[in-house]
This record gives structure tokens, C-alpha cells and sequence, in this order.
């Protein structure tokens, strides 16, 4: 097993989006996940990277509560730690595609029929 050393910071883009980017192998390699939330920048805490408790964020015509935005928030969190400590048992450093693919796969954003395809693309026939 070895050692992965990332960070991770969720933040506001310019669209009022929660974005949360990864840092690893000693700050060499980023990755960002769009969380697919947006957030008023007047209820953002930069401090805790979290929207304020007991807020209601409308930005772009969606209302989202702040509970919403933060469970969503803890949700890719977790699936990041779970991806590097896969990693990490395998004694590998993920590539960008590798970790992107990954955490996807965990949020169900990859349904398993792509990943099949992915996987046999180059054996067919």
C-alpha cells in the first residue's frame, strides 16, 4: 500500500456552480467534479467551503436549500477518498481519466453497460 497525498477544495466558479477540485501526487495533477449544484455567492462559506447552514440558494432560476448543496458536496467527497484508498491498496497512482472514471462510476454516473463496452472495446472480433 502506499501513501496518496490529495486535497480536495470545493469553491464558487463564476457561474455560481459548486466545483470541487482534487490535488495529488505532490500537487502535480488536478481534477475537477462539477457537483452540479449552484450556490449564492452571498451564502458561500469560504471559510468551511460549504454553503451556509439554513440558506436557500437560488441562482439560475433552481432553488436549492443549503442542505441539499452540502450533502451533494460530502457526497463527492466521499467517493474521492474511497477512489484513492482503492488506489492506494494497489500500490498505483490513478492517472486524471483513471480518477475521473472512478468517482463517476461510485456517483452512478457511469451506468455499467458503458463500462462493459469501455472494458471490451478492443477484444471484439
Amino acid at each position: 500500500m502506499i501513501e496518496i497525498n490529495h486535497s480536495c477544495r470545493a469553491f464558487l466558479n463564476n457561474k455560481g456552480q459548486v466545483v470541487i477540485r482534487v490535488r495529488w501526487n505532490n500537487r502535480k495533477d488536478e481534477v475537477g467534479f462539477s457537483v452540479g449544484c449552484n450556490a449564492d455567492p452571498d451564502k458561500w462559506d469560504k471559510e468551511n467551503q460549504r454553503a451556509r447552514y439554513n440558506t436557500t440558494h437560488k441562482v439560475g432560476g433552481k432553488t436549492v436549500v443549503a442542505r441539499d448543496i452540502n450533502n451533494r458536496i460530502s457526497q463527492f467527497l466521499e467517493c474521492i477518498e474511497e477512489s484513492f484508498t482503492e488506489y492506494s491498496l494497489n500500490s498505483q497512482l490513478p492517472t486524471k481519466s483513471e480518477l475521473k472514471e472512478l468517482v463517476n462510476e461510485k456517483l452512478g454516473r457511469i451506468k455499467e453497460v458503458e463500462m462493459y463496452v469501455k472494458a471490451h472495446k478492443y477484444s471484439v472480433p
